[in-house]
């Protein structure tokens, strides 16, 4: 299996546009209370007719199922993406397919690990967003044993991990997401660093 690839946060129509075109499947949009790079669902409707190809992702946190709930009446989006300890009692009242974000870097026999888990048996379909400060080869297994591999989309510190993990035979996860390393100092989307991201993930994984 051929890892996509996953981009969050983002704020304009060029930025999706352009995620779209080099193959970044997975695109994501705030819609988190208090995010600085919150966006209003208007804006997401706005730009969804001009995407051909990603599934759009809604990033909250801790909000009300009721308020996604309205938001999804304004706009489609094929994900709902929640903290991994969102409050049990609401997740029955989230609709569209799941991810749940850890908060915190995951490590291996941890209390995360063992919330995946238990999350991962009540809901077989959901995706989960494991935040890593490395692989331990060790987390692999148990994500391994668990079954979980490929419903994992890993993000990291930084882009190396990923070419390490790209030349371990066996290793694939659902995708990759792409960290704060693809901005400018700015916040900006450094179109210049992606370009080179992308063209090395393509050298290491041809597109079939």
């Amino acid at each position: 299996m051929r890892p996509e690839l996953k981009i969050s946060e983002l704020t304009n129509l060029h930025d999706a546009r352009y995620c779209a075109a080099v193959g970044i499947f997975l695109q994501a949009f705030s819609l988190e209370r208090g995010n600085s790079k919150k966006v209003s669902v208007e804006v997401i409707r706005e730009i969804r007719p001009w995407l051909s190809g990603p599934e759009l992702i809604g990033e909250y946190g801790y909000d009300d199922p009721a308020e996604i709930k309205s938001d999804l009446e304004v706009v489609e989006l094929e994900h709902i993406s929640v903290p991994l300890d969102y409050p049990r009692e609401n997740l029955a009242h989230l609709p569209g397919k799941l991810i749940f974000r850890s908060q915190e870097n995951l490590r291996s026999g941890s209390a995360g690990l063992t919330l995946i888990q238990e999350t991962a048996a009540k809901f077989p379909s959901a995706l989960f967003e494991i935040s890593l400060d490395s692989m331990e080869d060790s987390l692999w297994d148990d994500l391994a044993a668990l079954g979980l591999t490929e419903r994992c989309i890993l993000k990291f510190q930084d882009p190396d991990p990923i070419w390490h993990l790209l030349q371990k035979k066996g290793v694939r996860p659902f995708a990759f997401s792409l960290g704060p390393w693809v901005e400018e100092s700015s916040g900006e989307l450094d179109y210049e660093f992606c370009d080179e991201f992308i063209g090395k993930f393509n050298e290491l994984l041809p597109v079939s």
